[in-house]
């Protein structure tokens, strides 16, 4: 009889627990699963999390939208409204049983900023994007010394600037294949005649790669880095890779 009450008593006890606990834990679930909606009458818009900017700057464009014409729009003209954003890529835009518009986007990744003023980025395609106060990461090299930078200026347009899209073809080859050069790099310069100059953000090491045979400079360059014993690239003031089957350095003095 002794046991049979104890159990009971613990029994009673252990029930409001795990009640407040279950009750607890679908009360997050209710508020994480409800924060990711927005509600426009009988229909729900979801947007997954985002990357480069917040969230809101795309959920803000339902807003210039009135309800009478949300609950009704179709989904290829809503998705015309999402793109027309300057840093979406592209969005797609799905029915969910029974009332929800699930909206994923493909943002624009910034690859690197145009030393201009408002300050600009620009993509690795080479699309123009606007500064945003509530960037995720902005740590990216700066283009200098662009030429025809007056052909450049309409967000989320592609740049028409030959010396742009250029210099993002080669910045866009280093991030891809040399990481660890990409995240060094504080500046890129292109003169007059079209000659690329690195500025690496240690120190700061200046590499001279002239106007052709870029990419092939650039391996010479990891190649020249990896054969370094004690030293490294930045403990050259400057490093010249202009001219073919050699590499002229300048150490840093003491």
């Amino acid at each position: 009889m002794f046991k049979k009450t104890k159990n009971n008593k613990t029994k009673s006890f252990i029930t409001p627990i795990m009640y407040l606990f279950v009750s607890l834990i679908l009360a997050i679930s209710a508020f994480r699963w409800v924060r990711y909606y927005y509600n426009f009458d009988d229909k729900k818009f979801y947007f997954p999390d985002t990357t480069i900017l917040d969230k809101t700057n795309y959920t803000s464009l339902l807003n210039k939208i009135s309800k009478e014409e949300l609950s009704g729009i179709k989904i290829s003209e809503l998705n015309k409204v999402i793109e027309k954003h300057p840093y979406v890529e592209a969005a797609r835009i799905s029915n969910r049983y029974p009332n929800i518009i699930m909206i994923e986007i493909v943002e624009r990744q910034p690859i690197a900023i145009l030393e201009i003023d408002p300050l600009t980025m620009v993509d690795s395609n080479g699309y123009i994007l606007p500064s945003k106060n509530n960037f995720k990461n902005i740590d990216l090299p700066i283009l200098a010394n662009i030429s025809d930078l007056e052909n450049t200026m309409n967000f989320g347009e592609k740049s028409t600037s030959k010396v742009v899209n250029k210099a993002v073809s080669w910045l866009s080859y280093i991030k891809k294949y040399h990481s660890y050069l990409y995240k060094n790099i504080s500046e890129l310069k292109v003169s007059s005649s079209d000659e690329l100059e690195l500025i690496l953000s240690d120190y700061p090491t200046k590499i001279f790669l002239g106007q052709k045979k870029v990419k092939s400079r650039i391996n010479s360059l990891l190649k020249f880095k990896e054969k370094l014993k004690t030293n490294k690239i930045t403990d050259y003031n400057y490093l010249d890779l202009r001219y073919d089957n050699q590499i002229i350095a300048m150490e840093r003095s003491l």
